[in-house]
């Protein structure tokens, strides 16, 4: 049993990978995340050296680039939509069935492979981008007498945020059939966090996007605590989001007239 589940697995994360929009995403992801945030952050450095007024309010040298792992964010989902509504091109969700009756095994695996895809991107591009800016900072740096634990608690917050996002993607992929929608909903939202979070703290800061956010980059809400959760809230958020959307998104999946 375990043989064919592990066989099951590596076809699906061969068939993940098989799919162009997919790896040309995550490597574009990955170069421009860490690309961009070695070039900006001297200068968000030496902004901070002269409490340049201009600069975002709670921005510190431990923040710096961190904010680019909600740029980033736009190609995980890409990666998670197109994972999910691939199933759906063609008839390739009845060649799918045929290798894989059981339908929620089937959803179930490809779920992981793509939680395995996301966090390899994941674990190489936020901690990466994090060090390199951090080099750039000169006697501002955090790491000059070694890597604060909060700073290794945000990479993880990065991490978590980008696996449970890409599984919401995925879910939302599943729950339209096609990628247009769920990628202009998903990335219009995740790249208004800020703004959403100043006018409707109440509401949005339970957003999955706003929860995983503030698990990287807490200056989002310097100028509106309102709109802030403590990391053990952003994080029963980002679960709850998960679990609901992805259960719910299995539910559909799994009914037998659910084929293209």
């Amino acid at each position: 049993m375990k043989t064919e589940r592990s066989k099951l697995l590596s076809s699906e994360l061969v068939k993940l990978l098989t799919l162009r929009s997919v790896w040309v995403t995550g490597l574009v992801t990955v170069g421009i995340c860490i690309t961009m945030s070695v070039l900006t952050a001297p200068s968000i450095g030496e902004a901070i050296a002269v409490n340049d007024p201009a600069l975002a309010a709670g921005t510190t040298p431990e923040l710096v680039s961190l904010e680019w792992v909600n740029m980033g964010l736009v190609g995980i989902i890409v990666i998670g939509v197109v994972a999910g509504s691939s199933e759906y091109v063609g008839d390739q969700i009845k060649i799918s069935l045929l290798a894989v009756p059981n339908r929620m095994t089937l959803i179930t695996v490809k779920s992981f492979a793509l939680l395995l895809f996301t966090f390899a991107l994941a674990i190489i591009t936020i901690p990466t981008l994090s060090l390199l800016s951090q080099l750039t900072l000169g006697d501002l740096s955090v790491i000059n007498k070694g890597i604060p634990t909060s700073l290794i608690w945000k990479w993880i917050g990065g991490i978590i945020y980008w696996v449970a996002m890409a599984q919401i993607s995925f879910s939302f992929g599943i729950l339209a059939r096609q990628a247009l929608i769920p990628l202009f909903v998903l990335i219009v939202i995740s790249q208004l966090v800020g703004p959403l979070l100043y006018f409707l703290p109440f509401l949005m800061k339970y957003l999955p996007v706003s929860a995983g956010a503030q698990l990287v980059d807490t200056s989002i809400v310097a100028d509106n605590q309102n709109g802030a959760l403590t990391p053990v809230m952003a994080f029963i958020v980002l679960f709850v989001w998960v679990v609901v959307i992805f259960g719910t998104a299995a539910f559909r999946f799994c009914r037998k007239e659910n084929v293209a």
